[in-house]
């Protein structure tokens, strides 16, 4: 009778203590969805900037990513957190990583053009070469014709071709086990 009464009460306990989490994460979604949040994404960004010009690269990166992660930016913002983050890969000598960034920057704002003024001479240097990169790769895909769909069109062919091969067996090989007929079960004892 006792370990009935614990049993209930330790179910009772589980199901509180359920229901208190789903509140607290229910709260927190909310939260982070509010108005508030996304002047806090801009008060991140602008600390983000003091830290960069302080030097402070990895607390710089951390607050972009985290405002990047929690909440839906506009193109402003979203614009600015990628600059940010080109910017202190670029000083950390992580090309590839502001690259990244110039690109994502770019798809947003493809008419974005930095200045000397307001940039760094490197950073205007980065943005003019993915440019140029991104130029040279559309060049090449419109004279050659070739389309992303083209690739993943001829991609899809190959891998049916490949299994259409590798099911029916006649991979070039000659399958001589196919016309021979199973031999006979032993005898039973």
């Amino acid at each position: 009778m006792i370990n009935i009464k614990r049993t209930i009460r330790s179910r009772r306990v589980l199901l509180l203590l359920s229901f208190l989490l789903l509140h607290f994460q229910i709260r927190n979604a909310a939260a982070i969805s509010t108005p508030g949040n996304e002047q806090s994404c801009k008060a991140r960004l602008d600390q983000a900037e003091e830290h960069y010009y302080n030097g402070e690269l990895d607390k710089s990166i951390i607050l972009v990513r985290q405002c990047l992660e929690t909440t839906s930016l506009n193109n402003d913002e979203s614009i600015r957190a990628h600059k940010i983050l080109a910017r202190c890969y670029l000083v950390k000598q992580e090309i590839q990583s502001a690259k990244q960034n110039v690109r994502l920057l770019l798809q947003i704002n493809p008419d974005y053009q930095p200045t000397i003024e307001e940039e760094s001479p490197g950073f205007v240097k980065l943005v003019n070469e993915v440019r140029v990169e991104r130029a040279t790769i559309e060049a090449a895909q419109e004279k050659a014709g070739i389309t992303p769909w083209i690739w993943i069109g001829a991609g899809g062919a190959a891998a049916a071709a490949v299994i259409v091969l590798v099911t029916t067996g006649s991979g070039g090989e000659s399958n001589n086990n196919s016309s021979q007929p199973l031999p006979a079960p032993p005898p039973l004892p």
